[in-house]
């Protein structure tokens, strides 16, 4: 007998009708951080192999923010899902950032758990990507192990302390963890 498929809850929240709770919950993120987004703006034929694809969020460049495509997945991404984020990244030449799993705020405990980011550049993969914040302006953006001195910001952070170069546990970012966890919707009809 094969694994019964739970159908996700299409919500409604900010004007948007998304096609789960989970996509409710990262835009209630992307509101508690000031963030600009899109919800799935436009969709894209990738070609052979991979075919017509509607990715989840577009993220204008902001305050530290370098932008791109998030695509919003309940698990880690399969084999086909990746290969449409690489196309959509070669072809888009923009980053994009798969947001896998429950929102966990993260600690300097435990850094490293969910929600798991990885990050799609025109390079390659890279699973070792993490919301961080400056800690002199308040940018928020996604950097190479949270490092928030490569936030595009323009802050000064070579005199930074050691401590404050990982600023992914800022009180910005876990208050934006708790309000999207802890939303309440309406369900789409």
């Amino acid at each position: 007998m094969g694994r019964r498929r739970i159908k996700p809850i299409e919500t409604r929240y900010s004007g948007y009708r998304f096609r789960s709770r989970l996509e409710a919950r990262w835009a209630v993120f992307f509101d508690a951080l000031g963030l600009e987004y899109s919800y799935e703006p436009e969709g894209y034929d990738l070609g052979a192999g991979v075919g017509a694809y509607r990715p989840d969020f577009y993220l204008p460049a902001q305050s530290g923010f370098r932008g791109g495509y998030g695509e919003i997945k309940p698990r880690e991404p399969l084999a086909l899902e990746r290969r449409r984020c690489e196309a959509l990244a070669e072809g888009l030449r923009q980053d994009v950032y798969v947001f896998y799993g429950p929102l966990s705020i993260p600690s300097y405990e435990t850094p490293y758990v969910n929600p798991g980011i990885i990050f799609l550049g025109t390079g390659g993969w890279d699973d070792d990507h993490y919301w961080c914040a400056c800690h002199l302006c308040g940018a928020v953006g996604i950097e190479f192990l949270g490092w928030e001195a490569r936030l595009a910001c323009r802050c000064d952070h070579s005199r930074c302390p050691e401590r404050r170069c990982t600023e992914m546990a800022a009180p910005d970012l876990r208050d934006a963890f708790l309000a999207a966890r802890e939303a309440r919707f309406e369900r789409a009809s």
